[in-house]
């Protein structure tokens, strides 16, 4: 879109595609933590907090993919 007030020569547009990829890269990376953090959440509201166990929510990758999904629809 910019790219026609780019003036010939210049390389300005690598920065801008440089943050929109790193900008990206945090959002996956947040979105996976944060449906961890949801994840521990209802598991502290339900009560079941005894066996939080780390290895066994990354284990399962519907529990991932359920709460990814779930930080996403929330967002």
């Amino acid at each position: 879109m910019y790219q026609k007030l780019e003036k010939p020569g210049c390389k300005w547009g690598i920065f801008g595609i440089a943050s929109l990829i790193g900008n990206i890269a945090l959002m996956a990376f947040y979105t996976v933590v944060t449906g961890w953090i949801i994840y521990y959440f209802i598991k502290f509201l339900t009560g079941q907090n005894a066996d939080f166990g780390f290895t066994q929510m990354i284990t399962n990758p519907t529990v991932n993919v359920v709460f990814l999904l779930v930080t996403v629809v929330v967002a």
